[in-house]
């Protein structure tokens, strides 16, 4: 299970802003990543969007007992 968290940089803002996904989560990285995608499409026709990342947070990582650090996946990306 993934969440989808989008980071962006706005025109004229002296820092970034992370929006969460309300939506999720999902299954599946990949969908992940195209829910980022879509909350990027909406913000940038509200927002003047100068830089924007999507991340997605494996949950099963997270909850696992005893984990102390959540590794960032690139699983779906190419990489």
């Amino acid at each position: 299970m993934y969440k989808a968290l989008v980071i962006i940089g706005v025109l004229n803002s002296p820092q970034a802003m992370q929006v969460e996904d309300e939506k999720g989560p999902y299954e599946d990285i990949i969908q992940c990543y195209y829910r980022g995608a879509e909350m990027i499409k909406t913000l940038s026709d509200k927002l003047p969007i100068v830089h924007s990342y999507t991340i997605c947070i494996d949950l099963k990582e997270l909850l696992k007992e005893g984990n102390k650090k959540v590794k960032p996946t690139t699983k779906g990306l190419g990489a």
